[in-house]
């Protein structure tokens, strides 16, 4: 289940565009208005679940056939325009003081907030809503709007009709603290930390801001973009708003399909640079090498493990940074990960000075899939570049649905039948009490589940083949002429094979290989099964 707050994002686009002008003047001032304004109502739940099974939290990447490759800080900037740079959101206070804030912005007694509006350590969204508006002062309902803003488009976690009071901590002293803070580190670290949970074996549920996820997906991945919107690219519009989020048939064909396309991938279909050439220039801060913090959630940013997105040839990486204390066993319940938050803060504070990528010890690429070739000889040989098992996989099952059309009819087995397209709305449940909330969608027809916890799927599951254009084909997404920023790559790519040619080198890459230590036990026995198709979740 990919949890969303539609209805509620909504509602604050309603809020804002009534409220007085003071209030939009302080809401507008922190850079985050526009967030309601552009997260998907839909999410397509197969699409997720596919990328979340080939997530590594150790690396902070996912682990394709290609190599690795990830969410950048350049990502989050281009994809929601939140502000990149500033300080690290570390305020994490307890239960207790955040109850006091609630008293002191609702102006109710410790006795009413606990009957009325608190429950299970969570602050009823209709209250937040109630209680600051009306005649209570501008900075009073700025603060109650973006309070709600948080926990429904950055921070959205599994409380469904109630959100987290941890968001006034940066509201106490009013606005002006919002609006010095890295809100998009925070969001990705968040996200991160929310990847690593999902990918245990036990988990059926993700949280976190997937807007942010499925836009990086379809920037990245042409062979799974959806219709795209005529905005206009170049502008400070986000580029979230470029791709159309309907609702998506969420059926265990979908994912298997996902599943086996995404296991042929090869570098040459991977959009790297869907922005433009030297992204670097433009947000310096995505060559940062250290930790990301939201509160007591510090993750690992790695840059130079995935430096094709970059511009410049991958080679193989340092070795990982390493947690003080991590347990990732196959329950999400146990996830526990440490880092030293002294350190993290230090070297986000010390960029570009120090805890920067060297860019100028590594290859400028002449392709935008370059490689060095120790490199996949490295990456195969630590990593499983493939999930599903061909050797043991039963029939094929042939679809002719992709991602951006759902068929009526599907072929199965070499008899034709015919397919009603399920479209839930996750507008339906996303409100809904947790205590009355049925979990675990069951995709494959046969009516909910009564458990949270997804089945895990083994060696029975059919193998599909999928009937999609190669990329660049006809019938494939081609925004090269209306990106002018895809004609850049082209040219700068161009200009740059033309030079490795003049001066006869290609350039070598770091020998130095050094294994990926750490790695989690994300799959039964530590890796991924190579006797099954795959020892994985579902989010679906």
């Amino acid at each position: 289940m990919c949890h969303t707050r539609a209805s509620f994002c909504k509602r604050l686009v309603t809020w804002c565009s009534g409220s007085s002008r003071e209030v939009q003047t302080l809401i507008h001032a922190s850079q985050l208005s526009h967030l309601p304004g552009i997260m998907y109502p839909h999410i397509d739940m197969p699409l997720i679940s596919a990328f979340v099974e080939r997530w590594q939290p150790d690396t902070s990447s996912f682990h394709m056939p290609f190599g690795e490759i990830t969410i950048m800080l350049h990502d989050v900037w281009q994809i929601l325009r939140i502000p990149i740079e500033g300080r690290l959101v570390t305020a994490d206070e307890g239960s207790y003081e955040l109850q006091a804030s609630c008293m002191e912005l609702f102006e109710v007694t410790r006795e009413e907030l606990l009957t009325r509006h608190y429950r299970d350590g969570e602050v009823f969204a209709s209250s937040v809503m109630e209680m600051c508006t009306g005649d209570r002062i501008a900075e009073t309902e700025a603060i109650g709007w973006m309070w709600l803003m948080f926990g429904s488009t950055l921070f959205i976690d599994k409380s469904g009709d109630r959100i987290r009071p941890s968001c006034l901590s940066e509201l106490q002293n009013g606005l002006d603290d919002v609006i010095g803070c890295s809100w998009g580190s925070a969001a990705l670290a968040y996200l991160y930390r929310q990847l690593g949970i999902a990918s245990r074996g036990d988990c059926g549920q993700i949280t976190g801001c997937l807007t942010l996820l499925q836009a990086w997906i379809y920037e990245y991945f042409p062979c799974f973009r959806v219709q795209r919107e005529g905005v206009p690219v170049g502008s400070d519009i986000p580029r979230a708003r470029m791709w159309t989020s309907g609702p998506q048939e969420k059926s265990d064909d979908r994912l298997r399909s996902f599943r086996f396309r995404i296991d042929r991938l090869t570098a040459g279909e991977v959009m790297w640079m869907p922005y433009g050439p030297d992204i670097v220039s433009c947000i310096p801060r995505t060559a940062y090498t250290g930790w990301i913090r939201y509160r007591d959630m510090m993750e690992p940013y790695m840059p130079g493990r995935c430096l094709r997105q970059l511009g410049f040839v991958q080679t193989v990486p340092m070795p990982i940074i390493r947690p003080s204390k991590a347990v990732r066993a196959w329950t999400c319940s146990r996830y526990r990960v440490e880092h030293p938050h002294v350190v993290g803060d230090d070297s986000w504070r010390l960029f570009p000075e120090s805890c920067s990528l060297m860019l100028s010890r590594y290859t400028p690429a002449w392709s935008p899939s370059s490689c060095d070739d120790s490199y996949m000889t490295w990456y195969t040989r630590y990593s499983h570049p493939h999930l599903m098992n061909e050797i043991h996989a039963p029939p094929p099952v042939v679809l002719t649905r992709s991602n951006s059309e759902i068929m009526e009819q599907e072929t199965v087995a070499g008899k034709s039948i015919s397919s009603a397209a399920r479209h839930l709305d996750m507008d339906e449940e996303e409100d809904t009490p947790r205590h009355t909330r049925r979990h675990g969608i069951d995709i494959s027809g046969r009516g909910l589940r009564g458990s949270g916890t997804q089945q895990v799927r083994g060696a029975s599951i059919e193998q599909p083949v999928l009937d999609q254009p190669e990329f660049g084909g006809e019938e494939a997404d081609d925004l090269g002429d209306r990106d002018p920023g895809l004609h850049l790559v082209d040219e700068y790519f161009q200009e740059r094979a033309e030079a490795q040619r003049r001066s006869g080198s290609v350039g070598d890459g770091d020998d130095d290989v050094q294994p990926i230590q750490g790695l989690s036990r994300q799959r039964k026995g530590g890796r991924f099964a190579s006797t099954c198709i795959i020892y994985s979740f579902s989010i679906i």
